[in-house]
């Protein structure tokens, strides 16, 4: 079967699915020299596949005793920038982390994946399990935020994680199409059970991710009840039906966003949403004001920071610019 893929891939080289899944299919037989040279002679398209980016990285550790630093992180980074919840790559990014000691990273890169994972299912509990113990030894407290300001516990607690991270080659089976499978079996299961307004949510998060767009849509609609009460979720909702309509947030999404905002007047989300449908109305100021508040609940030295610094400082100079216009 692999040397039929092979041959498929020889014939149709631009198939960026079948190189990964050829790489994937190489490295489970222990054929790395097989699997690195498929990497090679896919060529350009690597840069253009999260897919094949993990498969690759993954590829690397195992070839390097299970260590993902150095090109293996620079691969996963690579695929996070292509799709920010890939599945794999926040997997193999957490457990980097984890590793060498970053403890708070593990935490945010594997609180991105859980929604993704089928509630009670064995990869869930496992990494659920993993995000506890990574939470003791950054010494946050259970549900606390993991930014700026989070809550913190003795210092002896850091040791306190029995059970071990989620091995790197486990991610090797957190395919797409596994994933699709659970979602599916979610899906078939709320069916089933259509008042599980939960689920729902569940299920409608695990849509955008796969950017199964009108499919995501119809569950927020179903999951009402839950999502009126969570901002996490009305903030999702509103950047679900934003991307539909070019990314403008006027109209239901900004009603969304302002639900999100009573509930929790500094969810950092909401107010960037806010700023932004400000800032596409040209309410340069009121853009400023959100976005302001944004970074008292950011980390100040962190990347996101930095931009929406940045961001602030581009409404203040279009908002002079058109004072001095007026």
């Amino acid at each position: 079967m692999v040397e039929g893929l092979a041959a498929r891939m020889k014939a149709n080289p631009g198939d960026v699915k079948g190189w990964a899944m050829l790489v994937r299919s190489y490295k489970v037989m222990g054929m790395f020299d097989e699997a690195e040279q498929a990497v090679r002679d896919a060529g350009p398209l690597l840069e253009t596949s999260a897919d094949l980016l993990t498969q690759y990285a993954d590829l690397l550790g195992v070839r390097a005793g299970k260590n993902l630093e150095g090109r293996p992180m620079e691969l996963i980074n690579k695929a996070l920038t292509l799709e920010p919840l890939n599945a794999t790559a926040l997997l193999m990014s957490g457990w980097a982390a984890y590793n060498r000691g970053d403890f708070r990273l593990a935490v945010v890169q594997w609180e991105k994946l859980l929604p993704q994972l089928e509630p009670g299912s064995p990869d869930a509990r496992q990494m659920e399990n993993d995000v506890a113990d990574a939470r003791t030894k950054a010494g946050l407290s259970a549900g606390s935020p993991t930014g700026a300001g989070a809550g913190v516990l003795s210092a002896d607690a850091s040791n306190a994680g029995k059970l071990p991270p989620v091995d790197p080659a486990a991610a090797a089976s957190m395919t797409p199409d596994k994933i699709n499978e659970m979602v599916d079996r979610l899906a078939a299961r709320l069916k089933q059970n259509p008042d599980d307004a939960a689920g729902w949510a569940r299920l409608a998060r695990a849509y955008k991710v796969q950017k199964r767009l009108p499919e995501a849509e119809q569950a927020f609609a179903k999951a009402a009840k839950v999502v009126d009460q969570d901002p996490d979720l009305l903030t999702q909702y509103a950047d679900l039906l934003a991307s539909r309509n070019n990314n403008n947030l006027e109209g239901k999404p900004l009603a969304l966003v302002n639900k999100a905002l009573v509930l929790n007047p500094r969810h950092p989300v909401a107010l960037m949403l806010a700023g932004t449908a400000a800032f596409q109305r040209a309410d340069y100021m009121a853009a400023v004001g959100h976005w302001e508040k944004v970074l008292t609940v950011l980390d100040p030295a962190s990347p996101d920071a930095t931009q929406v610094k940045q961001e602030i400082a581009d409404a203040r100079a279009r908002a002079a610019l058109s004072g001095s216009r007026k």
